[in-house]
């Protein structure tokens, strides 16, 4: 079988949402950045850790992907890293809690809550309950960030410059608990889906626990000034190194072609 390379025709309706459209294939994919599924605003711009403090109303889906519902064939959920920003969590308008907001008089639900229902609220809109969608939800589990020898703000690195074995690493901690909160989730999705829509699971997590070397680490930003050197924090949640997220495209095709 011939296949003809295609070069899309690129749309970015909104800041960091991206329409890709491949008219020889009449294909489109969208990616909608939005790092907590459901709706949120930045309250404090410093918070108790420096990343911000946010409001998040875990129980409204945002509006920028929920509105397109209707269009869509196969949805990827994935959200995790963001949830370990301090953020003050309302359900049904209310104010129930939060996440480390250090906030008087004010439980702190802890970030494992404010994912889980986050979680809840996207799966739901993708449940074909109203009858808008009729298509495939993939939820993805969570990607593991690699630091070593420290946090991210204390030193810690990624230098490692090839995988684990299978077996030298483990997930552990919170990532352990995002993902067995996550497939939890997707079990009671999955019985809850009707009207067409389906919800399948992409667990990555185990295989991206090996993936040590992926990360960008120091070298993420050019410092010509060796006295700066220190300035830049490793990074080593995103993945921007060929390999890692390539696994994941292998995933999903192969998800999809035997589904």
């Amino acid at each position: 079988m011939c296949m003809q390379v295609a070069k899309p025709i690129i749309k970015s309706p909104r800041e960091k949402h991206t329409v890709y459209y491949y008219r020889e294939y009449n294909f489109t994919v969208a990616s909608f950045w939005v790092p907590y599924l459901v709706r949120h605003e930045m309250i404090e711009d410093d918070g108790p850790t420096h990343t911000g403090l946010w409001n998040l109303y875990l129980d409204e889906p945002e509006e920028v992907w929920t509105t397109h519902v209707a269009e869509l064939d196969y949805v990827v959920v994935s959200a995790s890293s963001w949830f370990y920003r301090p953020s003050m969590l309302y359900e049904a308008g209310q104010l129930v809690g939060c996440h480390y907001c250090q906030r008087p008089n004010v439980t702190d639900l802890t970030m494992r809550y404010a994912l889980r229902m986050a979680t809840r609220a996207a799966l739901r809109a993708l449940s074909g309950a109203d009858g808008q969608f009729r298509g495939t939800a993939l939820l993805r589990t969570v990607d593991p960030s690699h630091y070593e020898g420290g946090e991210w703000n204390k030193d810690g690195n990624c230098l490692r410059r090839a995988p684990h074995r299978h077996g030298e690493k483990m997930v552990e901690g919170v990532e352990l608990d995002f993902r067995a909160l996550q497939m939890e989730e997707f079990a009671t999705a999955e019985k809850a889906a009707t009207n067409g829509a389906r919800v399948m699971l992409m667990d990555t997590t185990e295989a991206m626990i090996l993936r040590t070397d992926a990360h960008p680490s120091k070298y993420r930003a050019w410092t010509p000034d060796p006295l700066m050197k220190n300035q830049v924090h490793s990074d080593c949640v995103h993945w921007c190194l060929p390999g890692a997220i390539d696994t994941w495209n292998d995933m999903l095709l192969h998800m999809l072609l035997h589904e």
